[in-house]
């Protein structure tokens, strides 16, 4: 008796799910797979460059962060009848010269089939820029400029109060 009863609700199942699936594939053969339709990378207020700019038929972007940015916050949207999903809600920090991957995806609500979008982040370390010249007005310069060196120190003048670089 049990058996029979629980058949039927086997059967009530398998048409849910056949019914999900033909909705799916109606939405797919209308619009095609879920599609984000923005996806912006910031650090604070701050937008980063996405590389290649973005369009929702594009799957893998770059992006990098100046040495002075020490996170980055997703922001994304799904097209209508999507969802955007695991967009994370906190900044993500990255160290000084260490690369950060980040993977959200468009889906549909209720079904697991989704479009991943992924971004490699990269914060540089603040030493990728060279000088090619150095001078201070009113002040002496040592050791003298040298387009490899990091560290200077300058000596004001006898009578000279600021420095002008």
């Amino acid at each position: 008796m049990q058996r029979a009863a629980a058949a039927p609700r086997r059967v009530k199942a398998v048409q849910r799910l056949i019914a999900g699936w033909a909705v799916l594939a109606v939405c797919e053969q209308q619009r095609g797979p879920c599609r984000l339709t923005s996806l912006l990378l910031r650090f604070k207020d701050e937008p980063l460059d996405l590389d290649p700019p973005f369009h929702p038929d594009r799957f893998l972007y770059s992006a990098t962060m100046d040495w002075a940015m020490d996170s980055f916050s997703v922001d994304a949207t799904a097209q209508a009848g999507c969802v955007a999903d695991k967009v994370p809600f906190r900044a993500i920090p990255v160290p000084k010269g260490e690369l950060h991957e980040v993977e959200v995806f468009a889906r549909v609500a209720d079904v697991e089939q989704r479009q991943p979008y992924a971004v490699k982040v990269r914060r540089l370390e603040g030493t990728e820029t060279d000088l090619i010249a150095l001078r201070v007005l009113g002040a002496a310069l040592s050791p003298q400029f040298a387009g490899d060196l990091r560290s200077y120190t300058a000596a004001l003048g006898v009578g000279q109060d600021f420095a002008r670089f």
